[in-house]
């Protein structure tokens, strides 16, 4: 009876740190920011040197594929466009034209990498995601063990700033 106990109290003590543990997000967030020698912002810029005269409409550190890498994607002349540049060697490694749309901030806007600077300002870290949500945009930053959500306004004010939840996400 004494090692059924004792067993379940481990059991217990095991599944509360699982759950009150980072989530899987952040610690590939963590790890492909620690190889990194740039940021999001940064890879957005090495991407524009690429596709010129391009409107970047989102770009993220994509943590869920083979090897971690940035992709951005923005609009330009010939179309969509998706650049992935590698994080580690700050190079681009492909470039792809793609079939579908990229959302682009509204007229009048600031621009995508202006919001992110906003973001990981407001939330002390570093940019990994922005997407555009109508006219405003989206920011995930990655403070130290929390990932934050930061709505940025067409005009740069910080609107909302939350700590990400991994089931909304999955909604």
């Amino acid at each position: 009876m004494k090692n059924a106990i004792t067993l379940g109290v481990v059991s217990l003590f095991a599944l509360g740190t699982t759950a009150c543990g980072k989530s899987e997000r952040v610690e590939k967030l963590q790890e492909a920011f620690a190889k990194s020698k740039i940021s999001l912002v940064e890879s957005m810029d090495i991407s524009s040197s690429q596709v010129p005269n391009a409107v970047v409409g989102n770009a993220e550190l994509n943590v869920d594929i083979a090897k971690a890498a940035f992709q951005v994607r923005s609009v330009a002349a010939d179309g969509p466009t998706e650049v992935t540049v590698d994080p580690a060697r700050a190079e681009i490694s492909s470039v792809n034209v793609m079939s579908g749309g990229v959302a682009t901030p509204c007229p009048g806007s600031i621009s995508v990498a202006e919001a992110v600077k906003k973001a990981e300002q407001a939330a002390s870290g570093r940019g990994a995601l922005v997407e555009m949500e109508g006219c405003e945009f989206e920011v995930q930053v990655l403070e130290g063990d929390t990932l934050w959500e930061v709505e940025v306004a067409p005009d740069g004010r910080v609107l909302e700033k939350e700590e990400w939840d991994e089931e909304e996400e999955d909604d």
